[in-house]
C-alpha cells in the first residue's frame, strides 16, 4: 500500500515521523542515564535509525506517487489521442497555441505538451489518484462498479470547479443528469488512474518488502554484535 493508506485522511505528515523520532531520543536518553556510553549509545541510535527509515520510506512513496500520477495523466492524453485515430492510421491534427506557439497536441507524446496542457492533465489525475487512495485506505472496493460510478461523479464535480467558464448546459450539470457519453469522459480519468494505482501498488509492496528486509537484517546483525561487546 501507499505510505497515505496508513491513515483515514491519506497522509502521514513527515513532521509528525521527525518529533515521533525525537520523542523517542529524548526518551531513551532520560531512561539509559548512568549506563555505559557505549550501550546507551546503541540504544539511542535504535529509534533514529528508525526514524531515517520511516523518513526514507516516506520519500520513497512521495517518488512512487509522483510517477503513478505522470504515467496516469500520460495515459490519458494517449486515450483521448488514440479517439482522433483516422482510416489511414494517422491521428487527426488539433493545433493549439501555447505562448504564441502552435502545438499539434495530437501528435505530440505527453512529455513533449506545453506545460499547461501537461498540468491541467496531472491535476484531473492526482484528483483521482487522492479519491482511490483514500477509499482503499479505509477498506473500501475500488474495483467495485458502484464505486466507480461514486468515484466519477467526483471528478466530475471537480471538473466542472476547474472549468466553470463553460457555458454547455450538458455538460455543466450534475454527474447523474449527463448523458452516458458525457459519463464516459469522467469514467476513463477514474478506470486509467485506478490501474495505474494498482500497478504501481504492487510494484511499491515488492519494493518496501525488499528495503524492510534488508533494513531489518543489517540492523539486527549489527545490533547483536554491539550488544554483545557491552556484556
Amino acid at each position: 500500500m501507499l505510505i497515505r493508506d496508513y491513515t483515514a485522511q491519506g497522509h502521514v505528515p513527515l513532521f509528525s515521523v521527525y518529533f515521533t523520532g525525537m520523542g523517542l531520543y529524548l526518551l531513551c536518553t532520560y531512561a539509559f542515564q548512568g549506563h555505559s556510553k557505549q550501550k546507551t549509545w546503541i540504544i539511542i541510535t535504535l529509534p533514529m535509525t528508525a526514524l531515517i527509515f520511516c523518513a526514507f520510506m516516506y520519500y520513497v512513496n512521495t517518488q512512487i506517487y509522483w510517477y503513478t500520477s505522470r504515467a496516469a495523466a500520460a495515459s490519458l492524453h494517449a486515450n483521448w489521442a488514440e479517439g482522433r485515430r483516422q482510416a489511414d492510421g494517422t491521428l487527426e491534427p488539433l493545433i493549439k497555441i501555447a505562448e504564441g506557439i502552435g502545438y499539434d497536441i495530437a501528435n505530440l507524446p505527453f512529455d513533449k505538451l506545453p506545460k499547461d496542457f501537461q498540468t491541467a492533465n496531472l491535476k484531473s489525475t492526482s484528483f483521482a489518484l487522492q479519491h482511490i487512495e483514500e477509499t482503499h485506505a479505509q477498506g473500501g472496493d475500488i474495483e467495485s462498479d458502484e464505486w466507480l460510478e461514486l468515484a466519477s461523479a467526483k471528478q466530475h464535480e471537480y471538473w466542472m470547479a476547474q472549468n466553470s467558464f463553460c457555458s454547455d448546459p450538458l455538460i455543466m450539470c450534475p454527474y447523474n443528469q449527463l448523458a452516458d457519453v458525457h459519463k464516459k469522459n469522467d469514467r476513463i480519468v477514474v478506470t486509467i488512474a485506478r490501474r495505474e494505482f494498482m500497478e504501481n501498488r504492487k510494484q511499491y509492496l515488492h519494493r518496501q518488502k525488499c528495503i524492510i528486509s534488508s533494513w531489518v537484517y543489517s540492523l539486527s546483525d549489527w545490533s547483536n554484535e554491539h550488544l554483545a561487546c557491552t556484556r
